[in-house]
Order: C-alpha cells, then sequence, then structure tokens
C-alpha cells in the first residue's frame, strides 16, 4: 500500500506535466507568410537620373486580412528617394502584398515587419 506522501507526490508530479503541457499548447505562434509581393515601379525621373536605394518599410499585417500602417523608416538617402517618388511607390506595392495571416493559438493576430524595396538600375 502506498503512503498518503507517496500518492500526494505522485498527484504533484502528474499536475506538473499536465500543467506544462497545457502552457507549451497555448503559446502556439504561427507567423505571417507572404504569399505575393508587388513589385513598385521605378519612376520616370528616378530612372533618368541614376537614382537607386533601399526604401525600409515598418508594414502592420491585421488580423482581419488587410495591411494597416505601412511606415517608412528608411535610413539611407530618405530625402532623396522620397523626393524621386520612390517612396511613395514602395509604399502603395506594400499595400498590395498578399499573406496568410499571422496566428497565435488559433487565432489571428496584428503583426509587424520590415519589407525593404530596393531600386536599382541595371
Amino acid at each position: 500500500m502506498l503512503k498518503p506522501i507517496k500518492i500526494l507526490s505522485i498527484i504533484c508530479v502528474f499536475c506538473f506535466c499536465a500543467l506544462a503541457q497545457q502552457q507549451k499548447q497555448e503559446n502556439v505562434y504561427e507567423p505571417v507568410k507572404i504569399l505575393s509581393r508587388a513589385g513598385a515601379n521605378y519612376t520616370a525621373t528616378a530612372k533618368k537620373d541614376g537614382i537607386e536605394g533601399n526604401v525600409k518599410l515598418r508594414v502592420t499585417f491585421l488580423p482581419d486580412g488587410k495591411i494597416g500602417d505601412v511606415i517608412d523608416i528608411t535610413e539611407k538617402d530618405k530625402k532623396k528617394l522620397s523626393k524621386y517618388g520612390l517612396t511613395t511607390n514602395a509604399i502603395e506595392a506594400a499595400r498590395k502584398i498578399r499573406f496568410v495571416l499571422a496566428k497565435r493559438n488559433g487565432k489571428a493576430i496584428a503583426i509587424t515587419k520590415i519589407i525593404v524595396y530596393t531600386f536599382t538600375l541595371y
């Protein structure tokens, strides 16, 4: 026959394992998956003047399947890229991204990612 202390120990171990398993299941995270990303168009003036660079955007993917805020966080040549309309074109392209929702525990959530559009002349 098992002593009460041993039974209590077995119950505690069982409860701890069950709790750990429950917590593990509660923190299931699925990242946003980008299905397609439209290219950002060069402006005629930017091509003519040989302007190149990267437009860096912070894009919010909403749980309703839409694109939320798109914020320019470009560090290098920000004014020049904006002046030539490349930032505007990158933002327009980012708003057309098609994606699969990010999820936590099976529920759609908003997520923010950094997206970079590179403008290079060949």
